[in-house]
């Protein structure tokens, strides 16, 4: 039993090292499709706006799943806050404006990638 929780953790601490990575390619995305909502769509504008927010639905998938290993020995990430940064995100988001889209990707993303990022970091670096 004791082998299995340790090869839980192991592929745990995997999934979150290749999430830090990921985290690291949408510091880069979320300002540019950012700047691109409030400056004038591009022609992949679109498309790269629903791949910034699939990253962010994996992010957030990967660490609903290791939860219990970011927060074991001390809380790095608080649910709770989290929580309330998507649906900030996902009400701003709504009003299909690309000026407040734009605006909660900074406001609301951003810092939402943070936290798991400095989680992370705690936790696994």
């Amino acid at each position: 039993m004791a082998e299995n929780i340790e090869e839980i953790r192991a592929q745990q601490k995997e999934a979150l090292i290749t999430v830090h990575d990921y985290i690291e390619k949408l510091f880069a995305a979320i300002p540019k499709c950012a700047e691109e909502l409030m400056n004038g769509r591009l022609p992949d504008t679109t498309e790269y706006l629903k791949a910034i927010l699939n990253g962010v639905n994996f992010v957030t998938e990967v660490f609903n799943r290791t939860m219990d290993y970011v927060n074991e020995t001390e809380k790095n990430v608080d649910k709770d806050e989290l929580n309330a940064l998507v649906l900030d995100f996902m009400a701003k988001y709504e009003k299909n404006d690309d000026g407040i889209t734009a605006e909660a990707m900074i406001d609301d993303l951003l810092p939402y990638m943070q936290k798991f990022y400095d989680a992370i970091e705690k936790t696994c670096y």
